[in-house]
């Protein structure tokens, strides 16, 4: 048992986001069953890299999450204690981390949260932004926590001597 972290993690976003596609996990002719289980996609995107996940072999939960904004609404400043995996099936959600760093995820992207980043999100576009979250906090601990921007200051150039 290595580490089942990101096999479980690949496994929830893959369940959440697409259903993982591919043939069934058994053929009912040779079961003798028929399956009635339908799998539903919610959302599909591409996520660009996978940030290295430290090892922990302490326990975590896997929260799945539907999140819906309206033009103009937002999530308030948070960071998460664990990984969350984002896709974003309709419109563009902005990222802000309220240190001057913005990116935008229009909708068939996907991107990944890593713990401690202080965010808040909004949807400044018209269409409504439609996403669906894989949150992987250390078991016990919320999906998200309240958090404010803590911007530290660049230096560069003649003014950073002495400091």
């Amino acid at each position: 048992m290595k580490n089942l972290a990101i096999p479980l993690m690949i496994a929830a976003a893959c369940a959440l986001a697409s259903g993982c596609g591919g043939a069934p996990a058994a053929d009912p002719a040779a079961t003798g069953t028929q399956s009635s289980a339908l799998t539903q996609r919610l959302g599909l995107g591409v996520l660009p890299s996978l940030h290295r996940i430290p090892k922990d072999k302490s326990p975590h939960d896997v929260i799945d999450s539907s999140i819906t904004l309206a033009h103009g609404e937002l999530i308030a400043f948070h960071q998460h204690p664990g990984p969350v995996f984002v896709v974003i099936a309709t419109g563009t959600l902005t990222e802000d981390d309220g240190c001057g760093n913005i990116e935008s995820h229009p909708a068939g992207t996907a991107f990944q949260e890593v713990p401690g980043h202080v965010h808040m999100v909004i949807n400044n576009g018209t269409d409504t932004v439609q996403a669906y979250a894989t949150s992987i906090p250390p078991h016990g601990q919320p999906g998200s926590i309240p958090a404010t921007p803590d911007c530290k200051p660049t230096h560069g150039g003649d003014d950073s001597e002495g400091d």
